[in-house]
């Protein structure tokens, strides 16, 4: 090679190493040039989202039932099947239970609910209306009407609180008309104690059902109208529960004559269910009624404090506050649901609780 090519060669290096450097000059500068400065910058907030609430998984095991699956007694007839495979469900409340621990995690977690979209528009429903005339909303009240069977008859109404918005006013509407007219049902006391006890039983064996069901629907949407009216569902069933526990505890087995005659098998099934919760009792502490109560109270406080804490907007904050352990007025059937359901109560020709 001579001396000229040298020279031509390195002459067009340094053109190209120069082409290049300007490029890179000028590519950078476009980068920077697009960068925002200072002054447009905006501060971006990361929220941390809470995880979806579990829902309430009980270990609620039935047993198998010890008694025949009806009782006869002057005019009374009974189903027993629930409560001999419920035996041991009938009054969970007398210890911690994981239905009760999710409800407090429901206030706590509501409680530190994240921020929500500032420009979200408030009130937007989350699900569908419900969209019933008076007539049909008391049609369906009417329909969850049952004198034992009180879980099966609610299945409606439990439906419906699936399929529709939790802030939906008529479905709110439906929850308080079955609490108001259904729940507190007269309750006709005859000589003998059996009937009264049978019939606190059956109701006490769907307890369990109600509270999971309470539970898993406060978790998952809770601060709505909805869970505000479950939960005072809850409460009105919890103290039922305690009546039937009271009942139950005050009953002597001697007093018990008539279910011994018509079905030995069911009066040893009462036998074994007193003596299982007189022990589960003395287990938990609670060895007088002033105990039993105060536990009870705890419960009914944690929900209705639940509900103070949840409750959207103030709904129904007052009835909350005002039924609160040692301010709540005595218990009592509506004159509406008594003279509604008389007709029905010769017809079934059976006590129900007060």
């Amino acid at each position: 090679m001579t001396w000229r090519d040298l020279a031509a060669a390195a002459a067009s290096f340094l053109v190209h190493a120069g082409l290049a450097g300007l490029l890179v000059v000028v590519t950078t500068r476009e980068v920077v040039d697009d960068q925002p400065s200072t002054e447009d910058m905006v501060t971006v907030a990361v929220v941390d989202v809470a995880p979806e609430p579990a829902d309430v998984q009980p270990d609620r095991k039935d047993e198998a039932s010890v008694a025949e699956p009806a009782l006869a007694i002057d005019g009374f007839n009974f189903d027993l099947d629930k409560i001999g495979r419920r035996r041991y469900l009938l009054f969970p409340l007398i210890r911690d239970d994981v239905a009760v621990d999710a409800l407090v995690r429901a206030a706590e977690d509501h409680a530190r609910r994240p921020l929500t979209n500032p420009f979200a528009r408030a009130g937007a429903r989350q699900g569908v209306a419900l969209s019933l005339s008076a007539r049909d909303v008391q049609g369906v009240v009417d329909r969850a009407w049952s004198r034992s069977e009180r879980w099966d008859a609610f299945a409606e109404i439990a439906a419906l609180t699936g399929r529709h918005d939790a802030n939906d006013d008529t479905l709110a509407l439906v929850l308080r008309k079955y609490v108001d007219e259904n729940l507190l049902q007269p309750f006709y006391d005859v000589s003998t104690p059996d009937p009264r006890l049978w019939v606190v039983l059956r109701i006490a064996a769907d307890f369990v059902d109600f509270l999971d069901f309470v539970a898993a629907y406060v978790r998952t949407s809770p601060g709505t109208k909805t869970a505000t009216e479950l939960l005072f569902l809850l409460d009105e069933l919890i103290q039922a529960n305690q009546d039937a526990l009271a009942t139950l505890l005050r009953t002597p087995e001697a007093d018990l004559q008539f279910t011994r005659t018509a079905n030995p098998e069911a009066f040893e099934l009462v036998s074994t269910i007193r003596n299982h919760y007189q022990q589960a009792l003395g287990t938990a502490g609670l060895s007088s009624a002033d105990d039993v109560a105060r536990r009870y109270d705890s419960v009914r406080l944690m929900v209705l404090s639940t509900i103070v804490n949840t409750t959207p907007d103030g709904y129904r904050i007052d009835d909350a506050r005002f039924r609160s352990p040692g301010r709540v007025p005595p218990r009592r059937s509506t004159s509406a649901g008594r003279d509604r359901r008389r007709a029905a109560e010769h017809v079934e020709g059976q006590a129900s609780p007060a």
